[in-house]
């Protein structure tokens, strides 16, 4: 076997590998609630549904200790997370890059819940940004030196 196709295999399981341990324990952020909250806005919902479903589906879908902390772990997220206009103000910074609640829309129309399409949206931007990097790096680099090169940008 080529060292070329043995380093594709390499960076591949790397790249799968990342992707199953980041679908199995997504890193969370308060973050997710407004592009919760920006995906759920396009349903053309009222502020108190949008703020109730962002919050319900974070509830079902994290521990209850990670929920505890996005909910009640400042000021800030105690109010957003009681005062729905406080959590409807919030919204337009997360529709700003607006690819990112679309996609996650669109996903949540399958059988995954809202929460979960932004991980799968986050998913598959990573993979697909890692394998664009490869490959332009494959251009540039040759040997092992590739793959440490790669795998130490997409970390």
């Amino acid at each position: 076997m080529k060292i070329k196709t043995v380093i594709r295999i390499l960076y591949l399981f790397f790249v799968v590998a990342v992707s199953v341990y980041g679908y199995l324990r997504p890193g969370q952020t308060w973050d997710v609630l407004g592009y919760i909250g920006a995906a759920l806005s396009y349903d053309g919902h009222d502020k108190r549904t949008i703020h109730q479903a962002a919050y319900q589906s974070l509830q079902t879908s994290v521990p209850p200790g990670t929920y505890e902390q996005l909910t009640k772990g400042n000021k800030y997220r105690t109010e957003v997370a009681t005062n729905f206009e406080s959590f409807y103000q919030q919204l337009p910074i997360y529709r700003m890059k607006p690819l990112y609640p679309v996609l996650s829309y669109l996903v949540s129309k399958t059988s995954l819940s809202i929460y979960s399409s932004t991980v799968t949206v986050s998913l598959l931007a990573f993979c697909f940004s890692s394998v664009i990097i490869f490959l332009w790096l494959e251009k540039k680099i040759q040997g092992f030196t590739l793959l440490v090169v790669a795998v130490s940008l997409v970390l």
